[in-house]
């Protein structure tokens, strides 16, 4: 018992394109008195019938055709070699995936590390911040009386740097002095 394919399925099978598998069916369908011909479904009288009634009809084609024009032992070792070099490209997609795992983890412990960073560097700015202005005053306010304070530094400082006028000398301190 033969097992027929469609287009589909045979281009699957193949490995080939299913236009590869078109052309194919197409050569054999030409010839109606072909060897092939009975490898290829539906039969001659069939189609004539579904074109007269204007079906549509898909073809088939035997699964040993298939395999005799493009299943050949080169292709078996281009399938057996295509399979270790997926086996080697998965093997390497697991190696990928521990890296990145691990990448991942370094990821995490890095941001945990700046969010640790930010939450001191919070409490410092906290520590090191001006003291609020008191209630009811205004930042002009606030300027002034800083203002009005440095004036006053300034008069202490002024005051100090005049020289005192020079004291007259008693008796004793001309003599001893």
């Amino acid at each position: 018992m033969t097992k027929f394919l469609t287009i589909n399925e045979a281009a699957d099978l193949s490995g080939k394109a299913e236009i590869t598998i078109r052309r194919l069916i197409r050569t054999i369908v030409k010839d109606d008195k072909s060897d092939q011909r009975c490898m290829v479904q539906p039969d001659v009288k069939e189609v004539a019938k579904l074109k007269k009634s204007k079906k549509p009809f898909a073809w088939k084609i035997a699964e040993e055709l298939v395999k005799e024009k493009y299943m050949s032992d080169g292709t078996k070792k281009t399938n057996a070699a295509d399979a270790a070099i997926i086996e080697t490209l998965r093997n390497q997609l697991k190696v990928k995936d521990k890296q990145i795992d691990s990448l991942t983890d370094i990821v995490q412990e890095l941001n945990e590390r700046v969010r640790e960073g930010n939450i001191l560097m919070g409490s410092l700015q906290q520590h090191l911040a001006l003291p609020e202005p008191e209630k009811g005053k205004t930042v002009q306010a606030c300027a002034e009386q800083s203002r009005s304070a440095e004036a006053v530094k300034k008069k202490a400082a002024q005051k100090k740097m005049t020289p005192k006028p020079a004291q007259k000398k008693g008796f004793f301190a001309k003599m001893f002095g």
